[in-house]
């Protein structure tokens, strides 16, 4: 009988160490994919499309501070592609990038900033677009965050991409 418990208690947890060297060797896949995206980003005539939207902090005052966001999708070789995301606003901008290979997105590197300080969170996600690490850094080094992904900008860009004539 406690040969039997053993066994079933090993057979309960080899699934749990698989899953998590399956993330570890994921990880490791999606840094070589961000690396080839950013290389063939470098070293070839890329296919994008920019967006620039222009408002003013008092509406129909162009002489009002500018809010600014542009975005920019760039289809690569090998099935890549790359959004990102700019805004500056009155008190501070963002700054995201979203990675994708063959339109699953892989990787999101997202900034924000201000007078409160920056944000960088890394973003790693699974075959099937979930969140699989995400990594917050607030001047401190790396952390691990539980939080969810944050995909609210990547779903604007995905909208104005589509409304853009």
């Amino acid at each position: 009988l406690n040969t039997m418990k053993k066994l079933l208690l090993i057979l309960l947890c080899v699934p749990l160490i698989g899953l998590g060297q399956d993330v570890e060797e994921r990880i490791v896949l999606i840094k070589k994919m961000y690396k080839e995206t950013n290389e063939l980003s470098k070293n070839s005539n890329d296919d994008c499309k920019e967006i620039k939207e222009i408002r003013y902090s008092i509406p129909g005052d162009i002489y009002s501070r500018p809010i600014v966001t542009k975005i920019k999708y760039c289809i690569y070789e090998n099935g890549y592609s790359r959004i990102t995301y700019r805004f500056q606003g009155l008190d501070g901008g963002q700054y995201n990038e979203y990675y994708f290979r063959y339109n699953s997105l892989y990787f999101s590197y997202l900034t924000e900033g201000g007078e409160w300080g920056d944000e960088d969170s890394r973003q790693y996600f699974n075959e099937k677009g979930e969140l699989i690490r995400n990594l917050v850094d607030v001047g401190e080094g790396n952390k691990n965050s539980n939080t969810e992904a944050y995909l609210s900008n990547l779903q604007y860009c995905q909208r104005m991409m589509l409304l853009e004539k």
